[in-house]
């Protein structure tokens, strides 16, 4: 996963409460930060879409998954 990414919430995801507002929608990974303390555990931040609306959000590796195309 790298900054840019645009993904989707994984199974694992949709199953935390925290995550709630998030099922339906997609995001951009905006920044991942390792390195701060507080950060350690959701190190992925990413700007989220549901509709209109855009919020910032912090995940975990295993609650995220990367929003593959579509074939046709």
């Amino acid at each position: 996963m790298k900054i840019g990414d645009l993904i989707k919430m994984s199974a694992a995801g949709r199953k935390t409460d925290q995550n709630s507002k998030c099922v339906g929608g997609w995001g951009i990974v905006t920044n991942i930060d390792f390195d701060r303390i507080e950060h350690r555990n959701y190190p992925y931040g990413v700007t989220w879409f549901i509709g209109e609306k855009n919020f910032p959000f912090r995940f975990a590796r295993r609650e995220i998954k990367k929003l593959k195309a579509v074939k046709k």
